[in-house]
């Protein structure tokens, strides 16, 4: 015996949409993680003034340098990234929530197509045995001689038609109960009866019921989500106005010396301001097309 709620939990388990959505989840978790993260460290090697000609032959000239380096960033960009990861993790948590309550009412759809089909079936049955005896009484009465043998072929085509009923009804059943399984992934409908009350409504909430939960609906959250997403973005490219600074670091051997010494560099970019702008008008332009497009 089937049950709706099993229905359901077989759907939301089975469902590939829904695995699809999970397992990107996790993938935006990872992605989102790394972006996070700060510039690495990277250690250089330089080598200068050997293997030349003259006094610059061999390595009696050689200046070797070993430095570490990294981008020290401005503008709280690495918070800006975590923040925009934040925001499309959310906006994916309610998709997940939305096909969640999209395939649920589905499988509920499905269901009672299912239960109405059964319903019809065991009507059909019926009116063919019904109709089974009628077609044997008139066949008694004929024997009889006391009806007319047009009746007995009157009784023939209602049992007839009976019979047509019902077999139409089992392919209906039988189709409805495969559309109601391949959203858990069975093909072959590998379940019993399914059980449940055609007329058992529930009564009707008051509209200030529905209204207090217009906030929680999944389709509004979704909407929010992605309004945080598109705004997460609009920050993060006007902290591109901030221009990074690479900072550096190291030692170098002087062999002709057969002494060492400190370098230091530093080197800031140009024309950020310009790009950062040029990437705030796009984010600005891609929440304009989405807003329309809601």
């Amino acid at each position: 015996m089937l049950f709706r709620s099993r229905a359901v939990e077989l759907a939301a388990t089975h469902s590939p949409s829904i695995a699809a959505l999970t397992s990107e989840t996790e993938a935006l978790a990872a992605r989102s993680e790394a972006e996070a993260l700060p510039p690495g460290i990277q250690i250089e090697s330089e080598f200068e003034n050997f293997a030349g000609s003259g006094d610059a032959s061999g390595t009696d000239l050689l200046e070797s340098t070993v430095r570490l380096s990294r981008v020290v960033e401005f503008g709280n960009k690495a918070a800006l990234r975590r923040g925009l990861g934040s925001a499309e993790l959310d906006r994916l948590a309610a998709e997940q929530q939305l096909a969640r309550a999209e395939l649920s009412a589905e499988v509920a759809r499905r269901f009672i197509h299912v239960l109405s089909d059964q319903t019809m079936l065991v009507t059909a049955k019926r009116a063919t045995e019904l109709a089974r005896t009628a077609r044997d009484v008139a066949r008694q009465r004929v024997t009889a001689g006391a009806s007319s043998p047009a009746a007995l072929g009157r009784a023939e085509i209602a049992l007839a038609r009976s019979q047509i009923a019902q077999e139409h009804a089992e392919h209906e059943l039988a189709s409805s109960r495969v559309k109601l399984s391949i959203l858990w992934g069975d093909t072959a409908a590998a379940f019993g009866l399914v059980s449940g009350e055609l007329f058992d409504l529930q009564p009707l909430e008051s509209l200030d019921a529905y209204r207090s939960r217009l906030d929680a609906s999944p389709e509004l959250t979704r909407f929010a989500s992605e309004a945080r997403v598109q705004d997460a973005r609009v920050r993060l490219a006007q902290a591109q106005r901030s221009p990074d600074v690479a900072i550096a670091a190291g030692v170098r051997r002087l062999e002709q010396f057969d002494d060492e010494a400190l370098v230091a560099s530093f080197s800031v970019p140009l024309g950020t301001r310009r790009r950062a702008d040029l990437q705030e008008r796009a984010a600005r332009a891609d929440r304009t097309i989405w807003r329309s497009e809601e």
